[in-house]
């Protein structure tokens, strides 16, 4: 998706955004069949773990020049930078074997050698760069972006965890924003879009302009989810997912149903409405 400014029509409401570096796709597997399913991984995945406040990136593509290539990110800013991680493949093949794990959506990536280390400065110095040996396990499920990851640094004798937790149900979170928009329920539509969506709007501005909206455009209807959520996330590490929708906005008695794709980012572990366009046909 290339970057591009779309009217974000909240089943109708009027806010530019601008919908930026929309590249990259997270892996989720292509069938809940065992027997059948394949992983289909393409794109840099980011696991933020806002607890430790450490994070794990990894090239989770097996057809880019840098598959397995992983960078993990401590506390206190210093990054870890190597690979490739072993695993990539072998959930494919433990699928066929009947592996619980790999028919979950796990992958299961490990790494032993030498990686670079970039530690900050201190204030008005540059950062230094190093070389650590370290033993990295990373269990991941692409399928619900979640990780438990460790690395150990054999050579300056520290380790660091990343353990991220679920992000909430993608079809409960557009279910519960279609029926609050549907009963034109503002004040429990206003949290839950995303902030660059409201933009400077307070909740009573933005319940005026969608009142004032609703009269001259019409009411928000009806709303069907049309296809499965798909999740992505960006080269600066933003995770959102698409959804297909068929939507009905009533104007005067007259309905008008029309496709669209839906774009939900994830802000605060919550799915919050980012911007709708026309779905492709």
């Amino acid at each position: 998706m290339k970057r591009q400014q779309i009217v974000y029509v909240i089943g109708l409401v009027i806010v530019l955004v601008a919908a930026a570096g929309l590249d990259v796709v997270v892996g989720t597997p292509a069938s809940h069949s065992c027997q059948t399913a394949a992983l289909t991984t393409a794109g840099n995945v980011r696991f933020n773990d806002t607890q430790q406040h450490t994070s794990f990136v990894v090239q989770t593509d097996t057809h880019a020049p840098d598959a397995g290539k992983f960078t993990y990110l401590t506390a206190n800013g210093a990054q870890y930078r190597g690979g490739p991680a072993s695993g990539l493949t072998t959930s494919a093949a433990s699928m066929a074997a009947g592996d619980p794990l790999a028919c979950a959506g796990y992958l299961h990536l490990t790494f032993d050698g030498t990686t670079t280390l970039t530690t900050p400065g201190a204030e008005g110095h540059p950062a230094t760069n190093s070389q650590a040996t370290i033993h990295l396990v990373a269990l991941l499920n692409l399928a619900h972006l979640t990780a438990s990851t460790t690395l150990t640094d054999n050579t300056n004798h520290t380790s660091f965890t990343t353990v991220t937790s679920a992000p909430p149900d993608m079809r409960g979170a557009v279910n519960t924003y279609t029926q609050a928009a549907i009963q034109q329920d503002w004040q429990t539509v206003y949290p839950l879009l995303s902030r660059s969506a409201i933009g400077s709007y307070s909740e009573s501005q933005f319940a005026a302009a969608m009142k004032k909206q609703v009269d001259t455009v019409g009411a928000l209807t009806a709303a069907t989810i049309t296809s499965a959520p798909q999740v992505h996330t960006t080269t600066l590490g933003v995770t959102y997912f698409t959804v297909n929708e068929q939507v009905t906005m009533t104007r005067k008695g007259t309905p008008t149903t029309t496709n669209q794709m839906a774009v939900y980012v994830l802000e605060d572990n919550a799915w919050k409405l980012w911007f709708t366009q026309p779905a492709q046909a």
